[in-house]
């Protein structure tokens, strides 16, 4: 998966990191969860969104607009602070509420957000499928040959129950 969502290209992040496993994995890339893939999802967007480059030109910046705020005024005031706003990443699981809020309501975590996200996925996953049967087939043969390549890396390295 290549740039999907949730997805970190290793050849491009700031870390570089070389494991097993990836989205919605659990157990080292032998388990594949739904609910976790919705969880790695939110904290890949999370992580874009915090690793975005600001944009700090002038027309961002608008110095002439802060110029304007009078002494005891305030800049949000400002519709250039407001438009600014509208760029916040708002999460969908994990949930920005109070704990008064919480208790006062269903009591729900991101885990049971994210399992309900899943299921709706599920539920609503188109019949067809999504490629073509060149790219499942394309697929198949570079599982097969990165299931080789593991064997070959640690045959006799590891020890199997």
């Amino acid at each position: 998966m290549h740039g999907g969502a949730g997805h970190v290209d290793a050849n491009r992040s700031p870390v570089r990191r070389r494991h097993l496993g990836g989205f919605g994995q659990l157990e080292c890339a032998t388990v594949f969860c739904p609910v976790q893939a919705v969880l790695d999802n939110e904290i890949g967007a999370m992580a874009r969104r915090l690793l975005r480059v600001p944009d700090i030109s002038d027309a961002a910046l608008n110095f002439d607009e802060m110029l304007k705020v009078p002494v005891g005024g305030h800049f949000l005031d400002s519709d250039h602070t407001v438009s600014g706003c509208r760029e916040q990443f708002t999460p969908e699981v994990f949930q920005r509420i109070g704990r008064d809020d919480y208790e006062a309501g269903d009591r729900k975590a991101a885990f049971e957000f994210a399992r309900d996200k899943a299921l709706s996925a599920i539920e609503n996953a188109p019949e067809a499928p999504l490629l073509s049967r060149d790219q499942m087939t394309e697929i198949s043969e570079l599982i097969q040959m990165a299931d080789k390549h593991i064997v070959e890396v640690y045959s006799g390295k590891v020890e199997t129950i």
